[in-house]
């Protein structure tokens, strides 16, 4: 039956397997050379295309040839399912080049072949459980492969450069991907969906992993990040529930919001070079936007690695004058805070989490710019915050640093040896009020001590 024919029966009837096998389905391995672009057809008749499980091609294709591949694997030019029984594709031998008819002409849409691409929609919702591209490809379109429910795996060749958004929408059976480091542009939500892919290989031509990218694949355990990787954009492995380990290179500068939403399992972040962690954006930088604290993996992970070794200690590098937002969020491990006289402003939720912080010496004369949600999840009655000399009520009447309870006044020598040697007793009481008292009262309370600071305490 012609092609065109059948596509038409098929369309208007709706009868899906109205070309089902009248024999027994073809399971030896076919191997052909296309003559001419647009030969498929002719070189192999509807009959025996309709029963081939196993297909490697050579020769150039076109769009003609492609609209009869994607009928033997069960899905006509206008997206009708007709039941096709191609399972295994390798043009890895191939080139396709533009020419011949359409090969999709669903709702709107009609796509024909251009040179090196397996263009936009080529194999949509096609039966396909494993494909080799071939050689020459230099694109992959949007939703080349979305909807590919049975598809296992596919060979991506080097020399691709670029996988265009949502090319491998909802490949359900998808299980590992390996990205050529030829690839330098991995578009949004390319791979969002595949809920069995464990392993995900990204090219070191990366320099940034686009929005949802990976989202909703659930049992992701392992990511390889490309080495030069720059920005992690919002959404990328937001509900990754399976993904426990994560490695940020150093060259990362910014991870957008909700870029690990969900990631429950995480149990560790590893870096090699907390300078530069401490240099990225977390979050939007919109003043009016609130970043959400799950831009930074450690909100799940708890615990932050470098080069192995788990940080219970930070100080904040020196060229840094405004800790970011979320910076140090969720580092339950961290016990020690070292602020610089440089710093001037607080970003929200920077130490969000630290609930085993119990140290946070601070340097500058003016208190840094903060708020309340900077500090919120540490114990503010059991960690102690060390101020310059001569600074106890800038801190204590200043919002976010005036909510600890124990501010202790220390001189302020050297970030690395804070002068804490004397250790002062208290020679007069206050109330909250600031009114002299004879002794601690009930409730909040600050000391003048005997080398002349203040405290704050609770009785």
């Amino acid at each position: 039956m012609n092609l065109k024919i059948f596509t038409f029966v098929c369309f208007f009837m709706g009868i899906a397997n109205v070309c089902a096998a009248e024999g027994e389905l073809i399971t030896q391995p076919i191997t052909l050379h296309v003559e001419s672009p647009g030969n498929l057809e002719n070189q192999i008749g509807w009959t025996k295309a309709q029963l081939i499980t196993n297909l490697t091609l050579t020769g150039d294709l076109n769009g003609t040839d492609i609209n009869y591949l994607r009928c033997m694997a069960g899905r006509t030019s206008s997206n009708v399912g007709i039941g096709g029984n191609l399972y295994y594709l390798d043009l890895s031998g191939a080139n396709i080049v533009e020419g011949g008819k359409e090969y999709f002409n669903w709702n709107g849409r009609y796509d024909r072949t251009t040179d090196n691409s397996v263009g936009d929609y080529m194999f949509h919702q096609c039966t396909l459980v494993s494909v080799k591209l071939p050689k020459s490809t230099k694109y992959i379109g949007s939703n080349a492969f979305s909807g590919c429910k049975n598809l296992e795996e596919v060979d991506i060749p080097d020399g691709v450069e670029l996988i265009d958004g949502l090319a491998f929408y909802d490949c359900g059976k998808l299980s590992s991907i390996t990205i050529p480091n030829s690839v330098t542009t991995l578009e949004g939500m390319a791979f969002e969906g595949c809920k069995k892919l464990k392993e995900a290989k990204l090219s070191d031509g990366l320099k940034k992993i686009e929005n949802d990218c990976f989202k909703f694949c659930s049992s992701l355990e392992k990511v390889t990040m490309p080495k030069d990787l720059e920005v992690i954009s919002w959404g990328a492995f937001s509900d990754c529930t399976s993904l426990k380990n994560i490695d940020i290179p150093r060259t990362v500068t910014k991870i957008d919001k909700d870029a690990f939403e969900s990631c429950t399992a995480l149990a560790s972040v590893n870096i090699t070079d907390f300078n530069a962690w401490s240099h990225i954006t977390f979050g939007e930088t919109n003043k009016e936007y609130y970043a959400p604290q799950n831009s930074n993996p450690v909100y799940y992970a708890k615990h932050l690695y470098v080069n192995g070794a788990e940080i219970d200690n930070v100080n904040i590098p020196s060229d840094i004058i405004g800790i970011g937002a979320n910076a140090y969020c969720g580092m339950e491990s961290l016990k020690k805070a070292n602020i610089h006289s440089n710093v001037i402003s607080v970003g929200n939720n920077a130490f969000y989490g630290c609930k085993n912080m119990s140290e946070i010496y601070v340097y500058a004369i003016k208190p840094p710019k903060a708020t309340k949600s900077c500090f919120d999840g540490i114990d503010k009655q059991s960690c102690t915050l060390y101020v310059p000399r001569g600074t106890y009520m800038d801190y204590f009447l200043a919002e976010g640093w005036g909510d600890f309870l124990n501010i202790v006044e220390f001189d302020a020598t050297g970030i690395d040896n804070p002068d804490l040697s004397c250790k002062p007793k208290p020679v007069d009481y206050y109330n909250i009020n600031g009114m002299k008292t004879t002794r601690q009262t009930k409730g909040l309370n600050i000391l003048r001590m005997s080398d002349g600071t203040y405290m704050k305490t609770s009785f």
